[in-house]
């Protein structure tokens, strides 16, 4: 495909591609400060496991100072950007991501797992682009007691997908029989719950860890 065609969901706010390719190797690293180590090694994590399923590249994570070592891919913090918005920017020699915040971060990876995706291989056309949300809450409302009711593992691959759209809230309509209430088994014993309360505790665990 050719860089020009790369599409990008949400579009950005600044999408500049330029000549030229960038090649992710094998020997190469992805590089986190170690200031942001907690809030950027589990972003750092999914990037790795992207390119190691899509690419079958082993990219080792480096956290501390930059050293001699050949970085792939580095996160920068970038002290001038506001909360949610980042600068992906791939040249020649690499891919840099300037971060306002762990979540801004986050949705730089994204748009870089979309770029992957399209790429077909290993080669990323050098561009920059510049992004942030223009509302800082973004996400839906589902109703998961009516029609088809989605199981827990479907409503994973929901947080999966509201994640690459950088969506950041997901919200359950309830109603009737359709919690497990506990303390009130009388209203959902000899019917199926859409989820119980155990499942809301693991899909909230699975939110915070992919929608920031």
């Amino acid at each position: 495909m050719r860089p020009a065609h790369f599409i990008v969901t949400p579009h950005p706010k600044l999408m500049d591609v330029k000549s030229g390719l960038f090649q992710l190797k094998d020997n190469g690293h992805i590089f986190v400060p170690q200031e942001d180590r907690d809030g950027l090694f589990p972003v750092a994590r999914t990037l790795q496991k992207v390119i190691a399923d899509q690419l079958k590249l082993q990219l080792p994570i480096v956290v501390g100072k930059r050293g001699a070592l050949m970085y792939d891919i580095i996160f920068e913090k970038a002290v001038q950007l506001p909360e949610q918005s980042y600068i992906l920017e791939i040249g020649f020699e690499g891919v840099r991501i300037s971060y306002g915040n762990a979540a801004a971060a986050f949705h730089a990876v994204s748009t870089l797992k979309q770029l992957l995706l399209q790429s077909g291989g290993t080669d990323l056309p050098c561009l920059t682009i510049e992004d942030w949300p223009d509302f800082a809450a973004r996400g839906i409302m589902l109703d998961i007691c009516k029609n088809k009711v989605p199981n827990l593992n479907a409503l994973y691959k929901l947080v999966d997908l509201m994640a690459d759209l950088k969506m950041n809230q997901l919200q359950l309509y309830l109603d009737n029989f359709s919690f497990a209430y506990p303390s009130y088994p009388d209203t959902w014993m000899n019917r199926t719950p859409a989820i119980t309360g155990e499942e809301i505790i693991l899909l909230e665990s699975v939110l915070q860890g992919k929608i920031y």
